[in-house]
């Protein structure tokens, strides 16, 4: 009776202590909360697995009673529930099938629990550096920044069409006049960016500036021509991908339209998104347009394309 009473007493405080804990901070996850964690590995002493897009799970449980087995699933959440059915492989290839059954799923920070499990999951938001040379240098007018490329060019570091936008080869130029000229500054500080881009501005450039110029102004006009010919469109699509801020709002600009593309506000978001990112400004005003024509299943792919798009450096988006 004394050990029974003991033992009790011990079972009771052990349900105390985890309600307690358990009443601390959780509370139900919500199906607007739960896209937040798709595509996180979510993980515990023996098992991590993802939800990944389309409703499909993935996961590998590893323990000294079963060893390591995989598992593949559906899932859904909806109506702030979480319902799956799962296929789990053994370690000795016999497979167990899960019958359907839905949860309920708390969250508190970054820990999950659903059943009687406890997970915690990966918050980490990837921070995207500042190129202060791309930046400083998107912010020069057109003519500015023509007139740096035709310097870089008369001086021999530049090689590409004067077109005023910001690719790799611009870059390349800016970098390599930046060591010989200035003995390598650091141009992760906007001091020495401006000095810089100061610098390049001032030097005297060939008169076929002004040829340039005029072809220029030619090639506008042309651009605001409705149905833009789809060459256009090829031409402003390679200098995306080389990282062009200008282009991929001219990208954007094209989708809004429908010029060259059929009309699409997801890619228009997407390209002038990654162009703000870039430091073009006039995109953010374009950006924040399409943003108030757009659902929210709508914004939420566009921003999911533009995070994939940046991961893959621009390359085939």
């Amino acid at each position: 009776m004394k050990y029974l009473n003991q033992f009790n007493i011990f079972i009771m405080i052990v349900i105390f202590s985890v309600t307690a804990s358990f009443g601390q901070g959780w509370k139900i996850l919500t199906t607007q909360e739960f896209t937040n964690i798709i595509g996180k590995k979510i993980k515990n002493n023996e098992c991590s697995f993802k939800f990944e897009k389309g409703g499909i799970q993935k996961g590998i449980c590893t323990s000294a009673k079963y060893g390591t087995a995989t598992f593949i699933g559906t899932y859904s959440f909806l109506n702030n529930k979480y319902c799956r059915s799962t296929t789990t492989t053994m370690s000795n290839g016999k497979t167990r099938d899960s019958g359907y059954k839905c949860s309920t799923i708390y969250i508190s920070g970054n820990k999950l629990k659903f059943d009687d499990y406890f997970f915690s999951f990966e918050n980490k938001t990837t921070k995207i550096s500042r190129n202060e040379l791309k930046v400083a240098f998107n912010n020069l007018s057109s003519e500015v920044r023509k007139k740096i490329q035709l310097g870089l060019q008369d001086q021999g570091y530049y090689k590409s069409g004067i077109d005023g936008s910001y690719g790799k080869g611009t870059e390349k130029a800016l970098k390599d006049y930046n060591s010989d000229a200035l003995g390598g500054s650091d141009l992760k500080k906007s001091s020495n960016v401006a000095i810089l881009l100061s610098k390049l501005s001032s030097l005297k450039t060939s008169e076929k500036y002004k040829v340039i110029e005029k072809e220029d102004e030619k090639k506008t006009q042309d651009e605001a021509i409705p149905n833009v010919n789809k060459s256009i469109s090829g031409e402003w699509e390679a200098l995306a991908e080389e990282g062009s801020a200008k282009a991929q709002y001219k990208l954007a600009l094209m989708y809004e339209k429908g010029e060259g593309f059929l009309q699409d506000f997801v890619y228009a978001h997407m390209w002038a998104n990654l162009s703000v990112n870039n430091g073009y400004t006039d995109a953010k005003s374009l950006r924040d347009e399409l943003a108030n024509k757009m659902t929210p299943s709508q914004m939420e792919k566009a921003q999911d394309l533009a995070r994939e798009c940046l991961k893959k450096n621009y390359q085939g988006c």
